[in-house]
């Protein structure tokens, strides 16, 4: 366990998580007689180092004291898992009413059968570490280094980060822009699988190298050749220029102040640098983006 790497007397720290170990398979059984498979018992240790771990990062550097007890540390950390609980189901209701409305399953189901469901069904001192539900919706940088209540915590917090941005666009407008992509790739609203941000991002930042035409989620098939024949010399030191210029006015013209947005907008135009700079010289834009025709 990575936080435990300390002057503390490494025998004593094992047999006081032995004892706690203990102490929880006696509350799991509840007093039957039953006893417990090896991969159960793993199960709960991995729990109990799990909801330590959380704490002790939550903690700053060298505020930890590690030189107590850990039955004394584990109450500490089972104490903050419950409160990350708390939080998180906080901002999940935010999430709710804040999200966008989109015509996709998968989107939906997410928030409001999985998560519910995590929340109804996680377990901080028996299955700390562990999702017990799929969460199918994609971020566009999904945290996937973590896992447990803080995977849900960095995962609605990154939703609501990408969701602020697709707030700035009329959700007719969306839900065209999400129609034509069930077109483009013959799928439906119940098995369509798609970041929102990446679709909304990747058209409005194309809409900004169109001559004489105001940006917007509206991209035509004559338009991705209008700026193929418009920018099919660009090179790679020219476009990083005016790259940077259109980033800045996407966020001139949204009015973005959001730190965690303005990190992920720099983030995600140089991801797709490459990508985007291909389209344009093989001519093939409309492979990037979601073509739609107004109706």
């Amino acid at each position: 366990m990575e936080s435990l790497r300390c002057s503390v007397d490494p025998q004593r720290v094992n047999q006081e998580i032995h004892e706690i170990l203990i102490e929880n398979i006696k509350s799991f059984l509840n007093g039957e007689s039953s006893t417990l498979t090896v991969e159960k018992t793993q199960v709960l240790l991995d729990s109990i180092l799990y909801t330590i771990d959380l704490y002790s990062n939550h903690c700053r550097e060298g505020f930890m004291d590690w030189t107590g007890s850990m039955a004394s540390i584990y109450k500490k950390s089972l104490e903050y898992t419950n409160l990350l609980i708390e939080e998180s189901y906080v901002l999940y209701e935010a999430v709710e009413v804040e999200r966008v409305p989109v015509n996709n399953d998968i989107y939906r189901e997410t928030f409001e059968r999985s998560l519910p469901d995590f929340f109804s069904t996680y377990n901080p001192k028996f299955d700390a570490h562990n999702i017990v539900t799929t969460i199918d919706y994609p971020l566009l940088f999904d945290p996937m280094d973590t896992s447990g209540i803080l995977y849900i915590n960095k995962y609605l917090n990154k939703f609501r980060v990408e969701n602020d941005f697709c707030k700035q666009f009329h959700v007719f407008e969306i839900n065209d822009l999400v129609r034509n992509f069930y077109s483009k790739y013959h799928c439906r609203a119940n098995d369509g699988y798609f970041n929102l941000f990446e679709l909304v991002f990747k058209n409005y930042y194309t809409s900004f190298f169109i001559k004489d035409k105001k940006p917007g989620l509206i991209l035509t098939q004559d338009d991705c050749v209008d700026i193929a024949k418009r920018w099919d010399k660009l090179s790679k030191k020219t476009y990083i220029e005016v790259s940077h210029g259109i980033t800045m006015a996407i966020i001139r013209n949204l009015t973005i102040h959001n730190p965690a947005l303005l990190k992920l907008i720099h983030e995600y135009v140089m991801d797709m640098s490459e990508s985007f700079l291909s389209a344009i010289h093989h001519n093939n834009l409309n492979n990037f983006v979601i073509v739609v025709d107004p109706r």
